[in-house]
């Protein structure tokens, strides 16, 4: 599978000259804008002169500025290309596995792009020296944020996790100084979690929210990672999927930066996990009733409507 030039960009953003970083920012911040500007216009923007632009091009395996745009509306045209992500009647299992895992493949390249690794080196920093965190979301993002919640607490870190609005906003009044409250929201205009972000804020608290880039919630948090939108919520849910990436990167991050604390509580939570009296049932099936007599599915055959009158 040949890498797309956005993701050959991001991939050396750190090698390049300081002229070279101006015109890959530009690009990664709007592709789709780079993709439609001439070589004057890109080099205006990136506050560079244009044959700094033609040698970014070349740098990047292109003969200049017109294939190296080619190659640029390309890797757009993919990211956004509906066929990718829609699955439809007729669809196979094997063409729903691949729109699946392409569509995810896409999300999380953009997301990896869209990130600001100032902001996660500061969200991971305040992560790290919190005495207490506050984890808060609703919806399906309540999965994510519990999950997250529970790997904080494996790292040994004062976590809490609400959903129930009055619940938070008990929790955001008690907040102080050194201590912080997280919001995931798919789309950042829920009233409850605003107001819990401006109570936490009153208090003195940190706050970092995980939502759209010009939300509500987005604009009244200093610190935000904005997570990748997408109206085509057929086959996957891009807001959860970047918001697990970055939470994970908050995850590791801050398991390197409490090393010494993280160790020698590993063996603590394990021993207490054992002592868990764990019981395993499993559902019985009644095969005579509800069950519909159908031809099997396979890989390559079209998936079909199951018929329950039979």
């Amino acid at each position: 599978m040949q890498i797309c030039i956005l993701d050959r960009i991001s991939a050396v953003a750190g090698e390049l000259s300081k002229g070279e970083k101006a015109i890959a920012k530009s690009i990664l911040d709007d592709p789709k804008q780079a993709a439609c500007e001439n070589i004057a216009e890109l080099a205006k923007r990136s506050g560079v002169s244009q044959p700094t632009v033609c040698r970014f091009c070349t740098r990047f395996g292109t003969s200049g500025f017109r294939e190296f745009k080619l190659e640029l509306k390309k890797a757009v045209n993919e990211e956004k290309d509906p066929a990718l992500k829609s699955i439809h009647s007729g669809d196979t299992v094997s063409d729903v596995i691949t729109k699946v895992f392409t569509s995810l493949v896409i999300t999380l390249k953009k997301a990896e792009r869209d990130i600001n690794a100032d902001i996660m080196a500061r969200a991971i920093d305040l992560v790290s020296q919190s005495g207490r965190i506050v984890v808060a979301a609703q919806g399906l993002s309540s999965f994510t944020a519990q999950d997250f919640s529970s790997k904080l607490l494996d790292l040994g870190m004062h976590c809490e996790f609400y959903s129930d609005p009055a619940l938070l906003l008990r929790a955001c009044a008690s907040l102080h100084a050194g201590e912080i409250l997280i919001l995931i929201s798919a789309e950042g205009n829920t009233k409850d979690l605003l107001q819990a972000a401006l109570i936490a804020q009153e208090n003195g608290a940190s706050l970092l929210t995980l939502c759209p880039a010009g939300s509500p919630l987005n604009e009244v948090s200093p610190l935000s990672l904005n997570t990748v939108t997408d109206n085509d919520q057929t086959v996957v849910t891009a807001e959860r999927i970047s918001s697990l990436a970055y939470l994970q990167c908050i995850c590791a991050g801050v398991s390197l930066r409490r090393a010494d604390l993280v160790k020698p509580l590993r063996g603590k939570i394990d021993k207490a996990l054992n002592s868990l009296a764990y019981k395993k049932e499993q559902d019985k099936i009644d095969q005579k009733n509800g069950k519909p007599s159908q031809e099997a599915l396979t890989a390559d055959s079209p998936i079909t409507v199951l018929n329950w009158k039979l």
